[in-house]
């Protein structure tokens, strides 16, 4: 069979079919969820526009600033935290259109993205090991870096990764719910609102929204001109200041605890670049 009559036999298929009416239905169904999203938890929404723009502004106003300044390692991260951003813009429409799994999928390269930019502030001679294993060289190591040398209980990564590979968590969560009480429901791909799950999506997002204005600000504007004025910064600094104020008064003791952390995790990193140890 050549080409043409495969897709000769592709279109006859597809005509005979017509237009996808699950798709159209789930179209309908995401603007459905990001109505009820904007009318419930419209500052979140808000506060996250706030933020993609202050954000982009910052990377954008930072390519005309003086950088004889900056360490040879600057420039990496810098590109860095500009190539991810795109995934926590994907990773905030997925949410609020109700998918949350993908949502949490999207979000994992810009938290790792975050994890490399320490790392090569506190490995500068060691930068290019933050991508690739080199023989003789330390090796990087997400999860061992945040617990070994930022010295934090953090647990996002985890549930990253539960989410990540083959959607464990919810995968699990329904098997176990089967075999202890049988088969009660059409096992069907499902779209509704999930409180539990998308307040966990928004406070990840929070959190990782609070670290790239930290990067921005600690790393990237390290001066002002008319391209990237002091208000601008400001207004970053104060967005973040806000989110983590609001991280401590979360009813849960892991946020407070991550509020905290970022910090210290700030602070470790400012100082071994001040003294390059």
């Amino acid at each position: 069979m050549d080409s043409r009559e495969i897709k000769k036999q592709l279109d006859d298929l597809c005509g005979s079919h017509g237009l996808s009416k699950l798709i159209k239905r789930v179209q309908e169904l995401e603007q459905s969820h990001l109505y009820m999203v904007s009318k419930e938890y419209g500052r979140f929404v808000n506060q996250f526009g706030l933020f993609f723009d202050v954000i982009n502004e910052i990377m954008l106003g930072a390519n005309y600033i003086p950088k004889e300044d900056w360490p040879k390692h600057r420039s990496l991260q810098y590109i860095l935290i500009n190539h991810n951003i795109k995934f926590l813009y994907s990773s905030f429409d997925q949410l609020t259109k109700g998918f949350w799994e993908n949502s949490f999928v999207l979000s994992r390269p810009a938290y790792e993205a975050f994890i490399r930019v320490l790392y090569v502030s506190l490995h500068p001679e060691d930068s290019d090991t933050a991508f690739v294993e080199q023989k003789g060289k330390r090796k990087f190591n997400v999860t061992n870096f945040i617990r070994d040398e930022l010295n934090v209980d953090w647990n996002d990564y985890k549930f990253y990764s539960v989410v990540s590979h083959s959607n464990k968590y919810k995968v699990l969560r329904d098997y176990v719910q089967i075999v202890k009480d049988g088969q009660k429901e059409p096992i069907v791909i499902k779209h509704k609102f999930e409180e539990l799950e998308f307040e966990m999506g928004l406070n990840l997002l929070v959190f990782l929204c609070v670290v790239y204005l930290r990067m921005s600000i600690k790393l990237i504007a390290t001066s002002y001109n008319e391209s990237l004025p002091e208000s601008l910064v400001q207004k970053a600094g104060k967005l973040a200041d806000l989110w983590q104020n609001m991280m401590k008064t979360h009813t849960k003791r892991y946020w407070p605890q991550v509020a905290n952390d970022i910090d210290k995790v700030f602070d470790k990193i400012i100082s071994a670049e001040k003294i390059k140890d």
